[in-house]
């Protein structure tokens, strides 16, 4: 009779450390939504996606290329393998180590971001038609030359060789926009359109 009693009490707290050691493990994930640099044409999509296959830790959730964010789901444990169980990273600790994984596996080509704290509504949208980018990693280049002006929150560039810019009127206008395309040895820059958008 004590022997199967002992049985049960094994298996019953066996049973418990299954349960507690699960719920420990839900408790470390963490799902949050970030800013995407890099992700300035439609086909960023899959080259991003393509990138998120070489970073185990990170599990991409949800893509929204309109906006230029992301969520990922991820295990903080992961993340920071070193961390003092008394310590818990913060927000910011998160997003710089989720960047650093980005970047590093994308060759520098996707970093993290805060996300806008301005609506896409309230902001102005520009475009400007320039010279012939007739590859990838030219458009590239013009798209890190316009979005690094402190003021632009996001920016696209096309086959059709128009970047449109999505500014903080309050922080930055055209004229800045287009000295930074200048700067970069970006030419024949032709004003197109200056609006407020709702897209």
């Amino acid at each position: 009779m004590t022997h199967r009693m002992s049985i049960r009490y094994a298996a019953l707290m066996l049973g418990l450390a299954i349960c507690m050691a699960g719920s420990a493990s839900a408790a470390e994930k963490r799902t949050s939504e970030h800013g995407i640099v890099g992700l300035f044409s439609p086909d960023r999509e899959q080259d991003l996606r393509n990138v998120m296959a070489d970073i185990p830790e990170l599990e991409l959730v949800h893509l929204d290329y309109d906006n230029a964010r992301a969520t990922f789901r991820y295990d903080v444990r992961e993340l920071f393998p070193e961390m003092n169980p008394k310590k818990t990273p913060t927000s910011a600790d998160v997003e710089q180590r989720l960047s650093k994984l980005l970047s590093s596996a994308s060759e520098g080509t996707f970093t993290l971001k805060p996300l806008r704290a301005v609506p896409k509504e309230k902001l102005t949208r520009l475009e400007l038609q320039v010279g012939i980018l007739d590859c990838k990693g030219c458009r590239y280049a013009a798209y890190l030359a316009v979005t690094k002006v402190g003021g632009v929150e996001q920016a696209t560039v096309g086959t059709d060789n128009v970047i449109t810019a999505w500014i903080d009127p309050t922080k930055v206008d055209r004229g800045a926009v287009e000295d930074a395309l200048k700067k970069a040895r970006i030419e024949h820059v032709t004003e197109m359109t200056a609006a407020t958008t709702n897209k």
